[in-house]
């Protein structure tokens, strides 16, 4: 089980953006907020693997990295940036 955000951890983040070749890609970022009342941390990561397909089907080339962290109420909270994905109004997400 998963319980922090180890300094291993973080090591592996930052190399793998170093390796990212972003020459003409500019990422978006997406910050999903769950409100007053939100799931568990195992049914959370369920709603983001269906929100993940979901943009998977519209726009195939696409790909991310997410990382979740838990806000001080406790509820789960996503950071996510995709890359080969157009401009999408947040409203279409």
């Amino acid at each position: 089980m998963i319980t922090s955000f180890s300094r291993r951890s973080r090591k592996r983040l930052i190399e793998l953006f170093a390796r990212l070749n972003l020459t003409n890609i500019l990422p978006i970022l997406i910050t999903l907020t769950y409100p007053q009342v939100y799931p568990d941390p195992k049914q959370a990561k369920r709603h983001l693997d269906t929100f993940l397909k979901r943009i998977h089907r519209q726009y195939p080339k696409c790909s991310g990295i997410w990382r979740l962290e838990f806000q001080k109420r406790g509820a789960p909270h996503f950071h996510i940036l995709l890359f080969n994905m157009p401009y999408t109004p947040k409203d279409a997400l």
